[in-house]
């Protein structure tokens, strides 16, 4: 879930932006976004590619990988079905971010000063990455990780019948439990010292 917060953040924020200041004002700014570019130019011409509805569909995939996951890690029971869509959604995220990293590198390649701008000390031109971007990354790294740390499947943890000792457990009071079996009682000793055999008793005399 917090990678696909991270994903619908990211949409918003600038991707990449790029400003040009001349005589100590800025002249030209420019900011992309997933959704379009915004500047503060008189006249807005062109366009950028717009990676707001498959990153809000990856978000949404994301969405419902985690229910997918969450709902039977509650039950104690992980189904292959969660970490499939963990997994599926993950990899939708990292193909659209890799996209859009190759495009923000690409406009910061075409905004990049070109010629000798020593010449001219009063222009400068910055461009850098914006912030969406960076959110985009480790949104798709959170993702790839939930895939690792999703439970697999038949890993169940669900409640067992705790195993019973085979004679119970010992009654309070030195009582024996119900169902235990009395340990063996030592009998009658004869003979007058340990070691020597029993007495055994006179011989019956016959009848007379």
């Amino acid at each position: 879930m917090v990678a696909a917060a991270l994903t619908v953040l990211g949409t918003f924020l600038p991707l990449f932006r790029g400003e040009l200041s001349a005589l100590g004002s800025v002249q030209f700014d420019l900011a992309i976004t997933a959704w379009g570019f915004d500047t503060n130019a008189p006249v807005q011409e062109g366009g950028v590619a717009n990676n707001g509805i498959p990153l809000s569909v990856a978000a949404a995939l994301l969405l419902v990988a985690a229910v997918l996951v969450a709902v039977p890690a509650l039950r104690r029971r992980p189904t292959p079905m969660g970490r499939l869509a963990c997994g599926m959604s993950a990899a939708f995220l990292a193909g659209i971010t890799v996209a859009v990293v190759m495009q923000s590198l690409s406009w910061l390649e075409t905004f990049r000063a070109t010629g000798d701008t020593g010449a001219v000390p009063e222009v400068g031109l910055e461009t850098g990455l914006g912030a969406g971007l960076w959110l985009l990354v480790g949104a798709t790294v959170l993702a790839l990780a939930a895939v690792w740390l999703a439970p697999p499947p038949g890993a169940s943890t669900a409640d067992r019948e705790p195993i019973t000792p085979r004679y119970g457990f010992p009654a309070p009071g030195g009582g024996q439990a119900p169902g235990s079996q009395p340990g063996p009682q030592p009998g009658p000793q004869h003979g007058s010292q340990s070691g020597q055999p029993p007495a055994s008793p006179p011989p019956a005399q016959p009848p007379r």
